[in-house]
């Protein structure tokens, strides 16, 4: 089968209840909260999602991640790193860089110490006001990252985390990451989104509408992140509610030996492919920073064959990460999920994206083999640009409704086996996947 460079099969594997669901009206909003939706910038030609963000003095793009906590920007004078090696920086592409704004303070006795996917960012923490959609925190924690392995796609400055506090990552002063488990001596903190929250500044939800972008646009309009509020976007059913879940995948060891809500984490009952149902449910993590769908290997090896022509299997540095060759004019197959009983259909041309860094397509569903370890799956940019998506942190639920296949400017879906021509592969940021790594690392990068 085809193999990947280290530096593809990297990049490629960094992308990466069982109870009867209620249908509910969304919450109204209460008069004296601000409401905001937010345009998000489409970069990695469909596969990478960004808003602008305003800290201190200065405006970034940064990539949009439900799959983390931190808000992060990268230091004028930050190493790029390949491991812990360092490589020209300008590998790294990263946006303008942060300069300390007058309104700066910095944290002296903490660290940044970040995982995500296979790489990591390290760097200093401190407190400056931070805005989203006209909503300022003033005093917010952010990190200013001066060492990072992540690669980035030339526009975005850093990333925008809207996970959960306890999956923050500030550690002591001195830590040393080099050595000890990235799990180990968290300081957690309340990212942006609880902090406006507790000052009364937006409803505890928000919304997004990821749009399907037009055939070879390499950046444009990427959909609409609404804050304390649902995104106007046409749907073709109504809102099914599921609640938040414990991630079996984490270790207690993160949350003090006590179950809590880490991940925004949720059952998929089953899925339906060209007809065929299978009705094993696995839990997933909703990721806006993932490309792919991450299943369970043998189902994802079944979808895959489901091509026309099949999918090829291809093999990568990480054993238990699976991910397929297709022709770049393969007919996908009808694809759905079903969460909180109601099936949610993919549209054909969300499957397949190309792969620029080696040329030819490549599926977006992709498999993961537990090998009796934490099992780690995600819904990723093809479920999102196919639903309307609210993350509820005041109930701890989320709720999903099925978009029509229109654009959300109102024009037509991309065609069957039409696909982007993208230059690079799109790097998933999920928390989910670094526990995976510690774990499968025996708990040190």
């Amino acid at each position: 089968m085809p193999k990947l460079s280290f530096m593809s099969s990297w990049l490629l594997a960094a992308s990466v209840l069982r109870a009867s669901a209620t249908i509910l009206p969304l919450r109204p909003r209460q008069d004296d909260q601000p409401a905001s939706r937010v345009p998000f910038r489409m970069t990695g030609y469909g596969t990478l999602f960004g808003v602008d963000v305003e800290i201190g003095n200065q405006t970034f793009n940064l990539l949009f991640d439900t799959g983390s906590s931190d808000t992060w920007v990268v230091a004028p004078d930050y190493l790029c790193l390949d491991g812990w090696t360092e490589i020209p920086q300008k590998r790294c592409n990263y946006g303008p860089a942060y300069h300390e704004s007058p309104s700066f303070r910095a944290i002296d006795n903490e660290t940044l110490a970040i995982g995500l996917g296979l790489g990591h960012m390290i760097g200093n923490l401190g407190y400056d006001d931070v805005t989203v959609g006209g909503i300022t925190v003033s005093g917010q924690k952010i990190g200013v990252v001066n060492m990072t392995s992540d690669i980035a796609d030339g526009v975005r400055s850093g990333i925008l985390g809207f996970g959960h506090p306890v999956l923050t990552s500030a550690h002591p002063a001195g830590f040393d990451y080099t050595n000890r488990s990235l799990l180990e001596e968290k300081l957690p903190y309340n990212p942006w989104l609880q902090s406006a929250a507790e000052q009364g500044k937006l409803e505890p939800y928000f919304s997004i509408a990821i749009e399907r972008s037009p055939l070879n646009d390499t950046d444009g309009a990427g959909g609409y992140l609404g804050l304390g509020a649902v995104v106007d976007v046409p749907t073709t059913s109504k809102f099914v509610t599921v609640p938040a879940e414990v991630n079996k995948a984490i270790p207690l060891e993160l949350t003090n030996g006590e179950p809590t809500i880490t991940l925004w984490t949720l059952t998929v009952q089953g899925t339906t492919t060209d007809g065929n149902t299978n009705s094993t449910p696995f839990q997933a993590v909703p990721d806006t920073g993932n490309t792919f769908n991450v299943y369970p290997a043998a189902l994802a090896a079944a979808i895959n064959a489901a091509f026309d022509p099949p999918g090829t299997l291809v093999a990568s540095e990480m054993d238990q990460y699976f991910l397929y060759a297709v022709e770049c004019d393969a007919k996908p197959p009808a694809h759905s999920v079903v969460i909180g009983n109601a099936s949610f259909p993919h549209e054909p041309a969300d499957l397949i994206f190309r792969n620029g860094m080696e040329g030819g397509c490549v599926s977006s569903i992709a498999g993961w083999n537990a090998q009796g370890g934490p099992e780690a799956y995600f819904l990723g940019s093809a479920f999102f640009k196919n639903v309307v998506a609210v993350y509820d942190f005041g109930k701890e639920e989320m709720r999903f409704a099925s978009r029509t296949a229109k654009t959300l400017d109102g024009d037509a879906a991309s065609g069957v086996g039409q696909v982007r021509p993208a230059s690079g592969m799109a790097v998933s940021v999920s928390m989910l996947l670094s526990v995976v790594a510690l774990l499968s690392l025996g708990g040190v990068f």
